[in-house]
């Protein structure tokens, strides 16, 4: 379905025949796919991704996500990180911007995650727009702290430049993760909390929930 497109087609150069990510847009098409997903994610990601899983997830289970909640409280501690993709093409890996929130008891909620493969620009006005959104509805005294993960390199800190200037008037602080070991690594401390059951995802309608599980059950293999 054109998320898991990059690094996963044998032979490689196949790649250049999905059409907008789609292996098969006509026995395929987008809308089929979706239904199939509520088949639920082992079935799906083994049968339609033809990357199957330990059933249940690894590091992170379903099990890990049944904590659902419709708000978090509105004075929670919040925080917004920025995961930016290295390429727009059809199969990398997409942006990444999620709202999280952390309450006075140490309960943490997951409320929103957006995520896409976005030109600069584009990807700076959404991650303006999740901004926008915690600040109109928790206002200026709540609003969220905005974290984007640092890349390196001069081309970074180009884009570090036009990213703060697209954000005027929020807090934003940059990253470095190159120090902090593995992926998995860095997982783990956020695998306990969800394995404790503190930690909350907000189901109110306007995110991708089943995704954003199925992300992290096929992780580390997964895109």
């Amino acid at each position: 379905d054109g998320a898991f497109l990059t690094g996963n087609v044998s032979p490689p150069e196949l790649a250049r025949r999905y059409v907008d990510g789609l292996m098969d847009p006509k026995r395929l098409p987008r809308s089929v796919l979706n239904e199939r997903r509520t088949d639920g994610a082992y079935i799906y990601s083994g049968q339609y991704l033809q990357m199957p899983y330990i059933s249940g997830g690894g590091m992170f289970k379903e099990t890990f996500f049944l904590n659902r909640r419709k708000a978090a409280p509105y004075h929670a501690q919040r925080v917004i990180y920025v995961d930016r993709a290295s390429s727009t093409n059809v199969g990398a890996c997409r942006t990444s911007i999620i709202l999280m929130a952390k309450d006075a008891d140490g309960n943490g909620y997951v409320e929103r995650v957006n995520k896409g493969r976005w030109e600069p620009y584009e990807r700076n006005r959404e991650i303006r727009a999740m901004a926008q959104y915690a600040r109109t509805r928790y206002g200026p005294q709540h609003e969220p702290v905005i974290w984007v993960e640092g890349e390196g390199g001069s081309t970074d800190k180009d884009a570090w430049m036009l990213l703060t200037k697209s954000l005027v008037g929020f807090t934003v602080k940059r990253h470095n993760v190159a120090r902090e070991g593995s992926k998995e690594r860095r997982a783990e401390p956020w695998a306990c909390q969800l394995e404790a059951g503190n930690i909350w995802l907000i189901e109110d309608g306007s995110w991708d929930i089943e995704d954003y599980i199925l992300e992290h059950i096929s992780f580390p293999t997964g895109s």
